[in-house]
């Protein structure tokens, strides 16, 4: 009987080997599908980086291009540190400032209480 249960484990072990095998060809089919893949996509990067990369005769024609964006973002910040020079206020001034108006609202809101009371309404 011992003789009879390796050799009833043998094609069953037979057949699990035949999958393995199956599977590590597919495997290695992917696998090799996959690099060619990435071969691919880094030679059209490659390609693709050479052809955007600038001349150097463009790159000094785009160096001298009057830029407006850059000229009015320059002007616009000259004129607003040129007109507000001498106007900043001081933080303890503007909280004096906040701490008045807010006793104004409040006293006003006061005095709106009492002639509505008077009024009755």
């Amino acid at each position: 009987m011992q003789s009879q249960a390796p050799a009833a484990q043998e094609p069953g072990g037979n057949d699990e080997w035949a999958r393995v095998g199956a599977y590590l060809d597919r495997l290695a089919f992917e696998n090799d599908r996959l690099e060619a893949e990435l071969k691919l996509k880094k030679q059209r990067r490659l390609d693709r980086e050479a052809a955007s990369a600038p001349q150097p005769a463009l790159a000094a024609a785009q160096e001298n291009r009057f830029d407006e964006r850059a000229a009015t973002h320059d002007y616009e910040s000259r004129a607003a540190t040129e007109t507000t020079t001498g106007m900043h206020i001081s933080y303890d001034a503007l909280r004096s400032d906040l701490s008045g108006l807010m006793s104004d609202l409040n006293e006003f809101k006061s005095t709106r209480a009492g002639l509505e009371s008077r009024l009755g309404l």
